[in-house]
């Protein structure tokens, strides 16, 4: 017998991204963590790696430590098309790279005296063969495109072992939604199916004044269901992969 398609037969899932972590950003990023870490709610935080202060790397690691909160790369330097592809081995491999030689990463990212950064997040998108070749060689499990409405999981691509790029279902705030009563609506939709939603956000474009008017409403519209799997965008590939490949057999009391 497999595992359950969520962890412990939850029936639903909530994850979410935080694009563009880098020093002239720190300070929302660390307002939007402890939003999310007030509420037990999970996120995967997108490090823009190429000139980050050693005083952000501990911003960081403090957000690290105090739970809930996944690094994910989001490039080097975060180049457009494109000098993104023509780059990727610097942007894509260096970044885990730099992610892993600069912090502590949470348990669920380590295997004995491995590490593992699971996820990668596009800027703007972008991908070409040469992006995935990197992600493959860096072992990266899966990247986060742009592409909004998703509320599923992405296929297994076997010719560069890993899931191909997935979207994500609305983004709060920047340039796109900033009505409360629109987001909850499609949180309830995804719930009431049994989905994933995936909510991303750019923390940059986050003040005082957004989350007053819609930020913290929705966070606590989201929060706290029992029957809802709250947890990183990395970790939640991490656990499909292992569910697909039959990585983990459940052994019942009678055996």
């Amino acid at each position: 017998m497999g595992i359950t398609e969520y962890y412990d037969n939850r029936k639903a899932v909530v994850t979410a991204s935080f694009d563009d972590w880098q020093n002239n950003s720190d300070g929302n990023f660390i307002t939007a963590c402890n939003k999310f870490q007030e509420r037990q709610l999970w996120a995967s935080a997108g490090i823009i790696t190429g000139d980050l202060l050693e005083e952000t790397w501990t911003h960081i690691q403090d957000q690290i430590d105090d739970g809930f909160i996944e690094p994910v790369s989001h490039s080097q330097n975060h180049l457009g098309d494109p000098l993104f592809c023509l780059n990727a081995t610097v942007e894509v491999g260096q970044s885990s790279v730099m992610i892993k030689d600069n912090l502590m990463l949470p348990v669920f990212n380590q295997n004995g005296s491995h590490e593992y950064v699971y996820a990668y997040l596009l800027p703007f998108g972008l991908i070409c063969n040469q992006t995935l070749m990197a992600m493959m060689s860096s072992t990266y499990l899966v990247s986060r495109n742009s592409n909004s409405s998703v509320t599923g999981f992405s296929p297994w691509r076997s010719d560069y072992n890993i899931y191909a790029p997935a979207g994500f279902t609305i983004r709060m705030g920047y340039d796109t939604e900033e009505d409360k009563n629109i987001l909850n609506h499609t949180f309830d939709s995804v719930y009431d199916t049994g989905g994933i939603y995936h909510l991303n956000l750019h923390p940059w474009a986050l003040g005082d004044a957004e989350w007053v008017s819609y930020g913290d409403a929705h966070l606590d519209h989201i929060k706290d269901k029992k029957d809802i799997w709250y947890v990183s965008f990395g970790h939640l590939y991490l656990y499909h992969f292992m569910k697909e490949k039959e990585l983990v057999t459940v052994i019942t009391a009678e055996q």
